[in-house]
């Protein structure tokens, strides 16, 4: 496809940090995904994120990013979004906020201790 002098391709990565943290912002046209855990990432080190609008996404996405989200079926749209991070248009706070939204909804001690209160609360309807 000629895309050797435009791409460069690293293999496999143990720590893809310098990739977020090198990023003007992270495309993800996905049609159908688990989770999206590579939003998470990408909103952990500050980078902006441009993905489909497909409904996971939505829980993956910070609130403040919901307008970046685009049609996999418009490139019209897709352009516009990048070039709205690319010209400056997300402000800081929105990227500070989206770090936050991470720590906060996908800290692994928050979510294992939910997860555990789940359990309880459906094994203690049980034992009534």
């Amino acid at each position: 496809y000629g895309i050797e002098d435009s791409v460069i391709f690293y293999g496999q990565q143990d720590d893809v940090s310098k990739f977020y943290l090198g990023a003007d912002l992270f495309l993800f046209p996905s049609i159908s995904e688990g989770l999206g855990n590579v939003i998470i990432e990408s909103q952990l080190y500050n980078t902006p994120v441009v993905c489909s609008n497909i409904r996971v996404h939505y829980e993956a996405l910070s609130p403040e990013q919901h307008s970046n989200m685009i049609n996999l079926f418009s490139v019209i749209n897709t352009g516009d979004k990048i070039l709205k991070i690319i010209d400056n248009e997300l402000s800081d706070q929105i990227i500070k906020s989206s770090r936050e939204f991470v720590i906060n909804r996908f800290d692994v001690k928050k979510m294992s201790n939910k997860l555990i209160s789940s359990y309880n609360t459906i094994t203690n309807m049980y034992r009534k």
